[in-house]
């Protein structure tokens, strides 16, 4: 089963397959990142087999940091001109492949969750049910004053740190 998401990241962290009492039962490996809110700018990578689970922010940005950036601040004057003539074709290029695939959307650019689940007997209405249960709604986020509200959510898997480092690009 793959399951994609653009509309919104995930809150929730009870949504791994080893730790959701039945809901992902038959799941038995997994792989693909997470758009988690509290690490806004960074994709998470998601790897399980079996009970062993290995999340990891990814080092690379979401595009849309990185052109939000060049966009607010753009480059130091004294970088050369063919490095930012290289950075900013990469750019294009990516954006534009995004938006060919449908994988670029106006609010939130290419953050999303991609997410493949394999195993036997799996019961993909629950699992999508459930994975759809632990995005932040939009009226969760006007409650909590905006998005920029996302970096104090909850966050069990890196001692409380991975807003201040993955939140925004720095």
């Amino acid at each position: 089963m793959a399951m994609t998401t653009t509309t919104t990241p995930s809150k929730r962290y009870t949504l791994l397959p080893t730790t959701t009492k039945g809901k992902f039962k038959g799941v038995i490996r997994t792989k693909g990142h997470i758009w988690l809110a509290n690490a806004n700018a960074y994709p998470v990578q998601l790897h399980t087999a079996g009970t062993q689970i290995h999340m990891r922010p990814s080092d690379q940005p979401f595009l849309v940091e990185i052109k939000n950036k060049l966009e607010k601040q753009g480059f130091p004057d004294d970088a050369p001109q063919d490095e930012k003539d290289t950075l900013n074709g990469w750019v294009d290029a990516k954006y534009k492949k995004l938006c060919e695939d449908g994988l670029w959307c106006d609010t939130y650019g290419d953050r999303r969750t991609q997410l493949v689940f394999i195993g036997v007997g799996l019961d993909k209405a629950k699992m999508r049910t459930w994975l759809t249960q632990a995005l932040v709604t939009e009226e969760e986020t006007k409650a909590m004053g905006g998005m920029a509200k996302w970096k104090d959510l909850k966050d069990p898997f890196y001692n409380g740190n991975i807003a201040d480092a993955h939140f925004s690009v720095a």
